[in-house]
């Protein structure tokens, strides 16, 4: 009985809402992508940090990008089906690890937050 008058008033409350000009964000988590420079990343083929599917997208989401090993990527190409990375180009940074310092190349990897916005 309590799960019935919960879903009714889901539904009123979803009425009311329904009229109102309310802007909604989903948020969603993807996790763990090997970069390669120049792939085309298709939203339709990623899962987010619970393994679903990301959802079609009306219009360009918006993207946050964070790497393993803290260097920048930019989007070089941004459509509501898919996107491609590059990475920043600088002359005088080179990555190393370990008590040497030699250059060692780590495979980047990268974590991206989609955000898609729209109005109800």
């Amino acid at each position: 009985m309590m799960d019935e008058l919960v879903a009714k008033k889901g539904k009123e409350i979803d009425s009311l809402l329904e009229n109102k000009n309310i802007l909604k964000a989903g948020i969603y988590i993807v996790s763990d992508i090997k970069f390669k420079e120049d792939s085309i990343y298709y939203f339709k083929l990623l899962k987010t940090i619970d393994n679903k599917p990301l959802p079609i997208f009306n219009t360009n989401p918006k993207l946050i990008i964070n790497t393993n090993t803290g260097e920048n990527l930019r989007i070089k190409e941004l459509t509501k089906n898919y996107f491609i990375l590059e990475k920043y180009k600088s002359k005088n940074i080179v990555l190393s690890v370990g008590k040497n310092q030699e250059y060692t190349p780590i495979e980047l990897r990268f974590d991206i937050w989609i955000a898609d916005y729209y109005r109800n």
